[in-house]
């Protein structure tokens, strides 16, 4: 996974882009976790916006679409 990937959560079945990694871990042990901007059915911004609690390996988290 890298910055610019498209992926999707299968819990909910949000699409997001991913915008970066988490660099410090001041965030409260997220270090290393995906910084995705979530999109809902239709390609709306989701009203939660940017997400970093999503652990990079989550069985849930699916790559769809890798940037070059």
């Amino acid at each position: 996974m890298k910055v610019g990937d498209l992926v999707k959560w299968h819990k909910d079945g949000d699409i997001g882009i991913v915008l970066g990694f988490v660099q410090d871990d001041v965030s409260g042990g997220y270090l290393g976790n995906p910084i995705i901007k979530w999109y809902v059915a239709g390609l709306t911004p989701s009203v939660n916006g940017i997400d970093a609690s999503i652990e990079i390996g989550d069985e849930d988290l699916e790559v769809l679409s890798e940037c070059r």
